[in-house]
């Protein structure tokens, strides 16, 4: 027979359980929104580009470009280093990048 003790133990427990499953779930909703808006965010970068202010502006370039942008001498920009998650979204194969199409399969054309 259970005593009032254990069963007053035991829905102690049941509650604790039910609570971290909650905060389980909660924890993946908010997992989800973050991914959904990223997405988002990436996709769309330009035209969301065109309605931040000019602070907004500056901190996402931050974000993209960690040590800023370097004019090079010759013209044209560079960066020394690049947010993160252009390399997260890079291919896990990088080898398909470094290699060159046989030649043969291209048409000819006059120079």
């Amino acid at each position: 027979m259970i005593t009032d003790q254990q069963r007053d133990k035991l829905e102690e427990e049941i509650t604790l359980a039910k609570l971290r499953l909650k905060d389980a779930q909660l924890d993946e909703v908010d997992i989800e929104a973050v991914l959904n808006f990223a997405e988002t965010f990436l996709l769309n970068t330009a035209r969301i580009w065109m309605e931040m202010s000019l602070e907004q502006r500056q901190r996402f370039q931050k974000v993209l470009f960690p040590e800023g942008i370097e004019l090079k001498a010759g013209g044209g920009f560079r960066t020394a280093a690049t947010c993160p998650v252009f390399s997260m979204l890079q291919p896990e194969n990088g080898a398909i990048y470094e290699m060159a199409t046989p030649t043969g399969f291209e048409p000819v054309l006059p120079p």
